[in-house]
């Protein structure tokens, strides 16, 4: 049985083998960016008949599958490729091109090159059910005396990259686990094919007739006076919540269960529970709004099979998941009512419109879009049903009178979300990613001239025709700007909408914007800066101030500073369409050579992390100055000992640290880190003013 991937959210930071190694590995990663797919979509009208393959610079190993086409409302043609290395698949790299009659117009996605320098050939024998029934032998362990229940079995042979592009061979396997007292999880698995350590795992659980309806916070509604019925099926005086396009399933504080509710036709009020007067009906009913709402939209189905909608899961239960084939609603306790809210329920059957289009990676900026895509379905299912929308996730069912799960208008309201692309860093919860996509999607909706739907149109077109399992927030940004485009929408007020959480695109036509970064930007005398232009929307002409009486006409110059001071720099942009500059007053720093101060590990700080039978460490180190300034853009180098081995290295951030992962081991144990070197450009690294050296967790 080959592995359907559809079944599976899965993580964009590709993570190091646990045994860390210094070599530089072979494999080369490419993501297609509006920058760069010029050159490729070129090579691919320049050499149609070659296949896409051949004409992007694959060698003879590796090729792209066309897995999926179809055509657009505006005749485009948009054709998915998954990349292969001698027939197996690589995990999570596809590529869409979009077609205009014979000529490629558009190119997204991402390819990998020089995978046959990693992977030397592939075994005569692979055995990727034995890593199912291992992982799952070791599942079993966390509750040697539960009575465990697996479903959703998937197992397969995939090409790993990880994120310092070492191409692995290597089994995935996931399952559905759960208890019978509500301990659900779907964790995946890397297995190396090699040697079967476990080279990264994380659980891919996604959360979030007639009748009474409603909640205390809602208020109570009634199904067949307030709003129409909910679709039932009748056989005699029997009424079964098994219709075409939704069932319910009534689980009655258990953890399985698939057969449909059935009560005495018409009204059904079982179970008013936890301030919530009958979750079974709002189930069905909103269930049948969101497929309703994609096939009036879109004209097509929100999922290719039935949605099944199962309520009252175990006891007292504060989430909801979708696993891959069904949606899962907890009854709530002491922070929610029963999660059966129109924006919960068409958040979860939205992960899995995304599972069977761009299959968006749960992990990483991808996760980020992922859950976003899912929170703008709530507000798109909402605007469908009510014609108002309050931008606010899981309102309806938070207990808070004035609470709410997330805020799309506002995203850190919720005091961990995020709404700007300089707040994100890798390892970040998805929920809290998702405010960046999220803070874009509200400014779309509410601009003059566009409603919450036209919003939710651009990000529904992108995931089908221009996002990829590891698109990133550049390349999603640019897919939601292509898909304006198609829809015929104002592309300006997308791309404001981008600038707004710190991603640059641009339309078509218009004058330019000008953007514009340097590095370093501080430093001894004499200062060498390298400038890079970040300006949209295609200038023609560059003109750069220097702040010290130097200027020039290149894009991307180098300036030297001579003499010690704070910098001004102007870049102002030209192209037919008008100009536009950019001012960062005091950007550049530049001290006196004599006076610079020495560098030291000023603090390590170790946190461990287990993940059922496997445990990692991470070590975060501070680097100080001797004026007790925080240092970035220093470089640190360190070796893993006693559970963990390997050195790594990592540059500091703009707070002074950086972080290492030791990778997953089995079983716990000692995990010590050592600083072996640092280095900075400008700056000079003393170990004997080192606070400490080493720490062990």
């Amino acid at each position: 049985m080959r592995m359907n991937r559809k079944m599976f959210i899965f993580t964009v930071v590709f993570v190091l083998c646990c045994f860390m190694v210094t070599n530089s590995w072979a494999a080369k990663k490419v993501k297609f960016y509006k920058a760069n797919a010029k050159d490729y979509i070129r090579l691919l009208n320049e050499k149609p008949g070659q296949g896409i393959g051949k004409a992007l610079g694959l060698d003879q190993d590796e090729d792209f599958k066309l897995i999926r086409q179809g055509k657009d409302f505006n005749g485009l043609i948009h054709q998915r490729y998954q990349q292969t290395f001698q027939g197996i698949p690589v995990w999570g790299v596809e590529a869409v091109v979009s077609m205009d009659g014979n000529n490629a117009i558009r190119l997204h996605g991402d390819m990998v090159l020089e995978t046959r320098k990693d992977i030397k050939g592939i075994p005569a024998s692979l055995d990727p059910l034995g890593a199912l029934k291992k992982m799952k032998d070791q599942q079993k362990k966390i509750d040697k005396n539960a009575q465990w229940t697996f479903r959703n079995e998937e197992y397969g042979t995939y090409v790993f990259i990880d994120e310092k592009n070492k191409a692995h061979l290597c089994y995935v396997v996931s399952f559905f686990a759960d208890t019978e007292s509500g301990n659900p999880s779907q964790p995946i698995f890397f297995v190396d094919v090699k040697n079967g350590k476990v080279l990264h795992a994380f659980d891919m659980l996604r959360y979030q007739g007639t009748g009474p309806g409603g909640n205390q916070k809602v208020g109570y509604y009634y199904y067949g006076t307030d709003y129409d019925p909910f679709c039932v099926a009748v056989n005699g005086s029997t009424c079964t919540m098994n219709c075409t396009d939704v069932k319910t399933v009534d689980l009655n504080h258990g953890t399985s269960g698939t057969t449909p509710y059935s009560y005495t036709c018409y009204e059904n009020t079982h179970e008013a529970i936890n301030g919530a007067y009958c979750p079974l009906n709002d189930a069905q009913y909103f269930g049948q709004v969101v497929f309703d709402m994609y096939m009036d939209w879109y004209g097509v189905p929100v999922l290719p099979f039935q949605l099944t909608l199962r309520c009252h899961y175990s006891n007292n239960y504060e989430n909801a998941f979708w696993d891959g084939s069904t949606m899962t609603f907890g009854d709530g306790y002491t922070t929610f009512y029963p999660l059966v809210g129109l924006d919960v329920v068409s958040h979860e059957v939205s992960h899995g419109f995304t599972d069977y289009n761009s299959d968006l990676i749960y992990s990483g900026q991808s996760g980020g879009i992922n859950e976003s895509f899912s929170d703008q379905a709530g507000e798109g299912a909402k605007y469908y049903m009510r014609g108002t929308n309050d931008f606010m996730c899981g309102y309806d069912i938070f207990k808070d009178p004035d609470g709410a799960l997330r805020y799309l208008y506002d995203p850190p309201l919720d005091g961990k979300s995020i709404d700007h692309v300089d707040d994100y860093y890798d390892g970040m919860d998805v929920h809290y990613s998702s405010g960046i996509f999220n803070k874009a999607f509200y400014l779309i909706a509410t601009s003059p001239g566009w409603t919450t739907r036209m919003a939710f149109d651009v990000f529904v077109k992108a995931n089908q025709d221009y996002w990829t399992p590891s698109t990133n927030f550049q390349q999603g940004a640019e897919g939601a700007v292509d898909a304006a485009l198609d829809w015929g929408y104002n592309c300006q007020d997308v791309a404001g909408a981008f600038a707004v959480v710190g991603i640059a695109v641009s339309c078509p036509g218009g004058a330019p914007i000008a953007a514009f970064t340097g590095s370093p930007t501080t430093g001894p005398a004499p200062l060498t800066v390298n400038f890079t232009d970040q300006s949209t929307n295609n200038p023609t002409s560059w003109s750069w101030n220097f702040g010290d009486g130097g200027t020039s006409t290149a894009q991307n110059p180098s300036h030297t500073y001579t003499t010690p001071g704070t910098y001004t720099v102007t870049l102002t942009v030209t192209n037919s369409g008008g100009s536009d500059n950019e001012i960062k007053t005091n950007y550049i720093t530049v001290t006196d050579p004599s006076q610079n101060p020495e560098i030291y590990v000023f603090d390590i700080y170790m946190q461990k992390f287990s993940f059922w039978f496997l445990y990692r460490a991470e070590a975060t180190i501070t680097i100080k100055d001797t004026d007790g300034a925080v240092v970035p853009n220093a470089t640190v180098y360190i070796q893993w000992s006693g559970k963990a081995s390997g050195t790594d290295s990592g540059t500091t951030n703009s707070s002074g640290q950086v972080t290492f992962n030791s990778g997953w081991y089995f079983f716990n144990g000692t995990f010590t880190v050592t600083v072996t070197n640092v280095t900075h450009p400008t700056l000079v690294y003393n170990p004997a003013l080192n606070n400490e050296t080493s720490d062990s967790i």
